[in-house]
């Protein structure tokens, strides 16, 4: 298979973003995934980087191991660009992202997960109103 010269096609890659940022959020490698859905590493490090498509088969089994509908991997959001913007300015604190959301997922009482995620929105704005008053 030749390499595409434009790059990866844009939905193999929004895709592949959505399925390693869960992966990572699971703790999972990608050997370990790989055995899950009976791929190989490389072949889920294809599917991550949108060097090639996911078949639907395998998407099926992706979402089954993450228990999430098949419809996440193709959600049209502003967040796929945004954190590959964030991933090329400091790899270190996309790691502290996902130590953070894993920790999130763990919280078991929806009423302390709602109240730090309002803190946390409360935070970005104030911080968004910082950053406007500076400029």
């Amino acid at each position: 298979m030749s390499q595409d010269p434009q790059g990866p096609n844009p939905i193999n890659l929004g895709i592949g973003r959505r399925l390693r940022l869960k992966r990572e959020i699971a703790g999972l490698t990608q050997s370990a995934l790989g055995q899950k859905i009976d791929v190989s590493r490389i072949k889920i490090g294809q599917y991550e980087s949108g060097q090639i498509p996911i078949p639907a088969s395998k998407l099926f089994l992706l979402a089954q191991v993450f228990n999430v509908n098949v419809n996440y991997f193709f959600k049209a959001d502003d967040q796929t660009p945004a954190l590959a913007e964030f991933e090329d300015i400091d790899p270190l604190l996309n790691k502290l992202s996902i130590s953070l959301l894993k920790d999130f997922e763990q919280l078991d009482q929806p009423e302390v997960r709602q109240s730090l995620a309002a803190v946390m929105e409360r935070a970005a704005e104030l911080l968004n109103e910082n950053n406007k008053n500076t400029k």
